[in-house]
């Protein structure tokens, strides 16, 4: 293979690579002016060098090119990874900046990313519930399919499961 062809296949995984990389870890890259300029756009991530990361600049039209066949997903891929790094340092340079807790406004700010928590908590409760909700059908349903001690067992060891995940019973957790 030449090696024009190579250093650009292996710009492109170290570009995919650092994308990845700055969605799992956006703090790591928010004062990188360079590569937060790089993300607003298809033509300034192809532009983009970093060779400290073996990271070189290339047309768009060569990273469609070379994307389309080594990149999973392709360039609609690789364009999404632009596209959610560029949100996700967004994101993070939004929630770092911590609410003045002395103010009226700052409280109202902490009561609204604390409302936006309890809400995911919730949601993350209920489909927590249904799977568990889930499998004890499929035990019945399995218990039932084998004999009357087992059926009785299943039936017995759901009900100390659900006695034991009861939050009703427990009065500062009452909704």
């Amino acid at each position: 293979m030449d090696k024009r062809i190579e250093k650009s296949n292996q710009s492109l995984l170290a570009l995919s690579s650092l994308l990845r990389e700055v969605i799992n870890h956006p703090e790591t890259y928010i004062h990188d002016q360079q590569l937060n300029t790089a993300l607003k756009s298809q033509g300034a991530l192809a532009k983009f060098s970093n060779t400290s990361k073996g990271i070189f600049s290339l047309s768009i039209n060569t990273q469609k090119r070379i994307a389309d066949s080594i990149i999973n997903g392709g360039y609609e891929g690789l364009n999404k990874s632009r596209i959610n790094a560029l949100l996700a340092l967004e994101s993070s340079l939004h929630t770092n900046k911590k609410p003045n807790k002395e103010t009226k406004a700052g409280l109202l700010l902490v009561n609204q990313q604390l409302e936006k928590e309890m809400q995911s908590i919730r949601h993350d409760l209920l489909l927590l519930t249904l799977a568990f909700e889930k499998s004890l059908r499929q035990g019945a349903v399995y218990a039932s399919r084998s004999d009357s001690p087992t059926q009785a067992l299943c039936k017995k060891e759901q009900r100390e499961l659900l006695d034991m995940l009861t939050l009703r019973n427990i009065p500062h957790l009452k909704m």
